[in-house]
């Protein structure tokens, strides 16, 4: 299925039930400045693939993060503690590790001059199921603060057994523009 990429677009969420059983579940499209972009996850699915392009900070020198929530989007998951997450970052051999966050970085040092975007897949696996923990991986390249092209491998997960029905994508400061 082709999708339409424009600025500031998660183009979709994908809903996964086996092995080739996909279908596109919601398209967002970012607009103004905020703070956050929040995207609630179907029931139904056992994989959710949050496509991501063109997504750019309004300020430099920031990280990505995910939060999840199981309240529908009401709150999200903040608390110290909640999250652990292993990152690399391919230009440097670059390690950010984390058992002990308020979030899951899937993306750091990005850049918010003109063209330095994000661009990738983030995909959540287990997020409905009450008994176990939800896995975020994160497969995002961008430009750094040096506007040079740089490539993310995240894993990480919410370390509490329970439901999480929405998903949010923030920066670590300021807004996304």
């Amino acid at each position: 299925t082709a999708t339409k990429i424009t600025p500031g677009l998660i183009t979709s969420v994908v809903g996964v039930t086996g092995a080739s059983n996909t279908k596109i579940l919601s398209t967002t499209t970012i607009t103004g400045d905020p703070a956050s972009v929040d995207v609630a996850l179907t029931a139904g699915y056992t994989r959710y693939e949050l496509e991501v392009f063109n997504l750019a900070p309004g300020t430099d020198s920031i990280a990505w993060y995910v939060r999840l929530s199981n309240d529908g989007g009401s709150t999200f998951e903040a608390d110290s503690g909640d999250y652990a997450y292993q990152g690399l970052r391919y230009a440097d051999d670059w390690n950010n590790i984390s058992s002990s966050a308020t979030f899951i970085s899937v993306h750091g040092s990005a850049g918010g001059a003109a063209g330095e975007i994000m661009n990738g897949t983030i995909t959540i696996t287990g997020a409905l199921n009450a008994s176990t923990m939800t896995f975020v991986h994160a497969s995002l390249d961008g430009d750094n603060t040096a506007a040079e092209p740089t490539m993310f491998d995240t894993m990480g997960r919410y370390k509490t057994a329970e439901a999480c029905n929405a998903v949010q994508i923030l920066p670590s400061s300021g807004t996304i523009s």
